[in-house]
């Protein structure tokens, strides 16, 4: 009998066909072309997401600062109660 190795989100699993010397090759996510757009000479730009559900935890968020020329300059992330919070200060909520 023969089994075909197929992509798993589980460490255990990708571990044990490791050991094996299988190799996977998981399916390629789409490709989104450029949608963003650097700010203005001399100003940095933040581009914010989020993710929850209503009335449930966790709740999470992230955050990337690039300056004109696209280069990084700082990253955060969170979850929890404390993400809703730095989301709306971060992106202008009130």
């Amino acid at each position: 009998m023969c089994y075909a190795a197929t992509p798993s989100t589980s460490m255990e699993d990708l571990n044990l066909l490791k050991a094996f010397n299988i190799k996977v090759k998981p399916p390629r996510g789409p490709q989104i072309k450029g949608l963003w757009h650097p700010p203005s000479t001399g100003w940095t730009k933040c581009n914010c997401d989020d993710a929850y559900k209503h009335d449930d935890l966790p709740t999470g968020c992230d955050g990337i600062f690039r300056n004109q020329s696209g280069n990084f300059i700082f990253a955060f992330a969170d979850f929890g109660y404390l993400a809703i919070f730095l989301l709306d200060r971060i992106c202008g909520g009130h």
